[in-house]
């Protein structure tokens, strides 16, 4: 696991504030029946859940062309090692599937077809 890195290309013409891909082994499942996996997170959660959250001073965006490498940190790296070992596992695949992203304006893409989202609407229409 502490060598598979996802790496992330911004492709587009606008930076992005906010990223989370998810990760799954299908071929281990958890006690409670779902696979194994965890999420990757890029930024600030602020951006995808609160509808007037801007761009701080101290947010690093990926930017247009720039790429992003996310990577299990050593705890997480660690505890599946020591896991797998306790259960004699081998998996052989890895799934890594897109959850959304965000511009740091209240829109961004969201689920695994890229459906573009706005807070600002999405707001607006929950009024009564």
């Amino acid at each position: 696991m502490r060598e598979c890195p996802s790496i992330v290309k911004n492709t587009g013409d606008r930076p992005i504030y906010a990223l989370s891909l998810v990760w799954v082994i299908t071929e281990v499942k958890m006690p409670d029946g779902n696979p194994y996996g965890s999420t990757m997170l890029y930024g600030r959660s602020q951006f995808r859940t609160e509808l007037n959250e801007i761009p701080k001073p101290e947010d690093d965006p990926i930017e247009p062309g720039e790429v992003y490498v996310f990577k299990l940190n050593d705890s997480k790296a660690g505890g599946w090692e020591s896991w797998a070992k306790e259960n004699d596992l081998h998996p052989k695949d890895l799934l890594v599937f897109f959850n959304f992203l965000c511009f740091g304006d209240g829109t961004g893409l969201e689920s695994t077809n890229g459906q573009p989202f706005n807070l600002k609407v999405r707001n607006d229409n929950q009024r009564f």
